[in-house]
């Protein structure tokens, strides 16, 4: 099963709220949060991938949106079509970059992320009401 990366996201910055330790751990990582990417201006996600060697504007974004279900599948895309060999932190943020501009400039077309944001207040109930042997077997 693979876990998308928003989900992983959404579960690592409700850690992030709990654990002064754990805060200093991802701070040490040098690991960026979607947090991090939506507390900056249009302007510094599009000057981020631009440092990044990606071409990329306002109407190109736009463009692109209708064709993937996510900005995770927008930016994998993106790396992989421009042949960019990035570190992992630089991948982050290409696709933080991404959700956080599809969110902003696009909202009214669904993605996984928006899915995500209205399961994810109800997911600790699956967990908790729902008995085991009922689970569905995600091997």
């Amino acid at each position: 099963m693979r876990i998308s990366i928003i989900a992983l996201n959404r579960m690592v910055e409700e850690k992030f709220k709990e654990s002064e330790a754990y805060r200093q751990e991802v701070a040490m990582s040098g690991r960026p949060l979607l947090s991090d990417g939506r507390s900056m201006l249009d302007d510094d996600l599009l000057s981020k991938l631009h440092s990044f060697g990606f071409a990329i504007d306002r109407s190109c974004l736009l463009e692109m949106i209708p064709r993937f279900a996510s900005g995770q599948d927008m930016s994998e895309a993106l790396i992989r079509d421009q042949e960019i060999d990035l570190p992992s932190t630089q991948e982050d943020w290409v696709w933080i970059a991404v959700t956080c501009l599809w969110e902003r400039w696009s909202p009214c077309i669904p993605n996984m992320g928006q899915l995500n944001r209205c399961l994810a207040p109800v997911a600790h109930l699956y967990q908790r009401t729902v008995p085991t042997v009922y689970r569905p077997c995600v091997a």
